[in-house]
């Protein structure tokens, strides 16, 4: 008499979801977003809710010339924590404190010396895009700065108007976009991952339709298939 083991594998699909969140401040819940101020030297930093068609979320702080850009922070989401994502806010730069503003969008956010930053500045001339970093770089009067990564000045200012920014992050690779046009496709190592949010520094700059999609980690989504997989197994033994 010898044992047989005989059963069934029940195939599952492999659904993997990605980790959305998406704010368009109607509600006026900002119960998942924590706030980090730097370079404020005692200025005044606020943030809050105003009509501007509909709810938009608005940021103000910074010193006029010559006192420097400072009068910054960051809105973080307090739920993210990843390495690959995808960043994307309507932002309109209301009006300009200081031209060495940088107002825009963040990822793999630490602190204010360590993240990436997708942003806006300029005068009522002139407006650049930037692509930096923030990697425990500081500035020659001891404030935390950006690092360039890179740059496009634009053909005309966008003081008082809408864009959307968009900042896709995965692996060593960023990509910018500027209302849905690719402007940037670097590499860089500095940083491997942190949260993500909206940066305001040197400006009044109101923020609209704010979303980030999480990009699961190929190793998780093959542990939750195989998952699935062991979840139908069924063995039975006979004897024979």
């Amino acid at each position: 008499m010898r044992s047989v083991i005989t059963g069934f594998i029940l195939l599952g699909v492999c659904a993997i979801a990605n980790a959305d969140f998406a704010d368009n401040f109607e509600s006026g819940d900002l119960s998942q977003w924590s706030c980090d101020i730097f370079n404020n030297w005692g200025q005044v930093v606020t943030w809050g809710l105003v009509q501007d068609g509909t709810w938009v979320w608005e940021g103000s702080g910074g010193f006029p010339p010559p006192g420097g850009g400072g009068g910054g922070s960051i809105q973080y989401l307090t739920s993210v924590n990843a390495s690959d994502v995808s960043v994307r806010a309507e932002v309109k730069t209301q009006s300009v404190i200081n031209p060495g503003f940088h107002s825009g969008i963040v990822a793999r956010y630490t602190d204010p010396s360590h993240h990436y930053a997708l942003t806006m500045s300029g005068t009522d001339q002139i407006t650049v895009l930037s692509l930096a970093k923030s990697n425990n770089y500081w500035s020659p009067q001891g404030n935390v700065a950006l690092e360039e990564l890179a740059s496009a000045e634009l053909l005309e200012s966008q003081l008082g108007i809408w864009n959307t920014l968009r900042l896709d992050v995965t692996g060593n690779h960023l990509a910018a976009y500027l209302n849905d046009t690719l402007y940037f496709s670097i590499y860089d190592n500095s940083l491997s991952s942190g949260s993500v949010g909206l940066r305001n520094g040197g400006a009044v700059t109101r923020f609209d339709d704010f979303s980030t999609t999480v990009v699961p980690l190929p190793g998780a989504a093959i542990l939750g298939c195989i998952g699935l997989s062991w979840a139908g197994l069924r063995l039975h033994r006979r004897e024979i």
